[in-house]
């Protein structure tokens, strides 16, 4: 379960010879950290974690928020050889101990913010449990130097967005490559760029995206609490109190920024940020090109699966050739095929299949690790199904998205794109079901804007427009009205957990 290599540390130790006295992190109550420093404490966090008995190869398990310290112990389990495996820290204590016995955990890392009736529970188990003060104190003692032999491993869970999360383990040395090969193409290989990160650490989007990117181009991140309902509000005066240049979006984020600048009337643009990228679940073109109207900032869509993590990429060159579902040019040392799937005598469906560096190193089970499906050419399919054109990768749906009703092949995404278009929806998501007579279909569950005020007049003007938009074996079995719906950390809605709605949620 370990990687015979060091090329991460090798690296980030050359970042910090090289960049000594610049910022690596900073964090909302001033306190800074250069890479010298964050490398020194990275080295006592190792010197603590060996002498509370983990050794290479061992897992441990964490429940930390955002922090530096977070940052801390993560850098310092992969030097150390460990297997790091991060829960949200808002999990609970059935998730907890599903987790324990699927990595094999010795030990477990828990903030002291967490509820003590779960800290009490958490001690319970069969393992060694160490509270972490999130202080900014960062007083791990002095210890004598050990040498990084090996460079440790992750397992995290996948995102959970269309069943039971699955756990991954990931190479931290293929992670970094990614986040190299990323920050190369963008171009963003200067010491003077500065992240926001707000996206959960226990997730890929919080150590990839709004981490390790920001290391590989010699920047500084700045730490902040996981995105919530606050962060909207300040979110324009974070980035200028902070002087944060680059961000990363998800459609949800995006959405309640222009939500929020509708409401209240602002439109301004921000010269300021020098990157702006979009990804971990679908969007409509609309949605992008309007964010640049309003906000003036170009978003730039990236597609990947936290199997193969980043595989394509919008960039300002290409941009002028995006269209609907289009996510930008497929990342270099990176091949992609489109693969033939006849499911009707009307369609065909193209699935999309990966190979690249930066695969995981397999799914992690109670019987040990299963490789990945790969072909005999080291080709991994996506779930995911696509086209080029122009150049640009489009990505026209998920493979549990596409059914077959009566013998008739329905894309739900295209069902879902019809509805978006109607006034006052604010997302959709169109869900597959069994059906005793036609063997599937699907639900439609729709989020209303906030000045819909009567669900039931609503569901029926909408459906009666709906019928007159589409073939009648396309129409939905239900149409279901919902305040909101279940998601992800990182966006995305948890369609599974839609599936076992049957009454409005209103």
């Amino acid at each position: 379960m370990i990687m015979q290599s060091t090329l991460f540390f090798d690296e980030l130790n050359a970042i910090a010879e090289k960049y000594p006295n610049n910022i690596a992190l900073l964090n909302a109550n001033d306190q800074e950290i250069t890479y010298q420093q964050l490398m020194d404490y990275v080295e006592r966090a190792h010197g603590w974690l060996y002498s509370i008995g983990l050794r290479p190869g061992d897992a441990l398990i964490t429940l930390l928020p955002n922090a530096i310290e977070t940052v801390i112990l993560f850098l310092a389990s992969i030097r150390a050889g460990l297997v790091y495996a991060p829960l949200t820290w808002a999990s609970t204590f059935p998730e907890i101990i599903r987790w324990k016995k699927k990595v094999n955990a010795k030990v477990s890392l828990v903030a002291n913010t967490i509820h003590h009736l779960l800290q009490m529970q958490i001690n319970e188990l069969d393992w060694r449990v160490e509270i972490i003060n999130i202080n900014n104190q960062f007083n791990w003692p002095l210890c004598e130097h050990i040498a990084v032999e090996k460079t440790g491993t992750i397992v995290m869970q996948s995102s959970g967005s269309t069943g039971e999360a699955k756990a991954l383990l990931l190479s931290a040395d293929r992670l970094w490559t990614s986040a190299k090969a990323f920050s190369h193409y963008h171009q963003i290989e200067e010491s003077v760029t500065r992240f926001w990160n707000y996206l959960p650490m226990s997730y890929l989007g919080g150590l990839l995206n709004s981490l390790l990117i920001p290391f590989a181009a010699q920047g500084s991140v700045f730490i902040d609490d996981t995105f919530n309902g606050k962060t909207f509000l300040n979110f324009w005066s974070t980035i200028e109190r902070y002087q944060i240049n680059s961000i990363w979006l998800v459609p949800s984020i995006l959405r309640g920024l222009l939500n929020l600048s509708n409401r209240i009337g602002l439109n301004r643009t921000y010269p300021k940020i020098q990157h702006c990228f979009l990804g971990t679940a679908p969007i409509l073109l609309e949605e992008k090109q309007n964010f640049f109207k309003v906000f003036g900032i170009q978003p730039l869509e990236s597609y990947g699966f936290s199997e193969a993590v980043l595989i394509s990429s919008e960039s300002m060159s290409n941009v002028v050739l995006r269209s609907q579902f289009s996510v930008g040019s497929i990342l270099p040392n990176i091949e992609v095929q489109l693969r033939p799937m006849q499911d009707s005598e009307e369609h065909e469906t193209f699935e999309i299949w990966v190979k690249t560096p930066h695969f995981m190193l397999g799914y992690l089970t109670e019987n040990g690790i299963s490789e990945p499906p790969f072909d005999e050419h080291g080709f991994m399919p996506s779930g995911d199904f696509g086209q080029m054109v122009n150049g640009q990768l489009l990505i026209t749906g998920r493979r549990r998205d596409i059914i077959k009703k009566g013998g008739a092949l329905i894309l739900l995404r295209e069902i879902e794109q019809i509805v978006s278009s109607y006034p006052n929806v604010v997302e959709v998501a169109a869900v597959k079901i069994d059906h005793s007579f036609y063997g599937e279909s699907f639900n439609l569950y729709v989020c209303p804007a906030a000045s819909v005020h009567d669900y039931n007049v609503f569901q029926t003007e909408l459906s009666q427009w709906l019928h007159k938009q589409l073939a009648k074996d396309k129409w939905p079995e239900k149409i279901f009205m919902c305040r909101d719906f279940p998601k992800t950390p990182s966006g995305k809605i948890q369609k599974h957990l839609l599936e076992t709605r049957n009454s409005v949620n209103a």
